[in-house]
């Protein structure tokens, strides 16, 4: 009986445990990368460089890319429009508007074109050259205008209404420039009477 004990003490402590102290199982971690995992690295065959990933925001919604800021910048022109006219005028009187768009940038403007609603009070006073007349609006489309150049589109009115101001306001736009807008006022007077001669003998 003394032998089989000390045979079963031999076995007890040859497996690295101190006789009366408790073992604690070690723990697998649980971040350990399962392999076919989705949070698996994929490797890089050799030869064949790792392609960068692209910056945040480097895309619209859709798949759409967005546009590098410093190319949009130089595609962008800036228009100035100025628009003149009589100050005064007669009921019935026709007079004639200016209306000059200048291309203030550095590159070319694209696709210009120039608009001019006819207001109350005045009426067309014949047909205008190169535009299209649509709702009451007089439409150029001068296409591109070089930087630094500009172009100038007249029309003829017909002051048609009672005396008072009229104001008339023309608009520009291009494809790669913002609107801008012009007008000019022009007060309109009544026409004086005719003077009749006295009779005499």
């Amino acid at each position: 009986t003394s032998t089989e004990q000390t045979t079963s003490t031999e076995q007890t402590t040859s497996t690295g445990t101190t006789p009366g102290t408790t073992t604690t199982p070690t723990e697998t971690s649980s971040s350990a990368t399962t392999p076919g995992s989705p949070d698996e690295p994929t490797a890089t065959p050799a030869g064949v460089p790792r392609r960068a990933t692209p910056p945040p925001d480097a895309t619209l919604p859709g798949g759409v890319e967005r546009s590098a800021p410093a190319a949009a910048r130089a595609a962008v022109t800036r228009l100035t429009l100025d628009k003149r006219g009589p100050a005064r005028a007669a009921a019935g009187q026709v007079v004639t508007y200016r209306i000059t768009v200048r291309n203030a940038g550095r590159v070319a403007a694209q696709g210009v074109t120039v608009a001019d609603r006819v207001p109350e009070g005045m009426a067309l006073a014949r047909r205008v050259r190169g535009a299209r007349l649509a709702g009451g609006t007089v439409t150029w489309r001068l296409g591109r205008i070089p930087a630094g150049r500009s172009r100038t589109v007249r029309i003829t009115m017909r002051m048609s209404g009672p005396a008072g101001r009229v104001c008339n306001v023309a608009g520009a736009s291009a494809a790669n420039a913002r609107a801008v807008r012009d007008g000019t006022c022009t007060r309109t007077t009544r026409r004086p009477l005719g003077v009749t001669p006295a009779v005499t003998g």
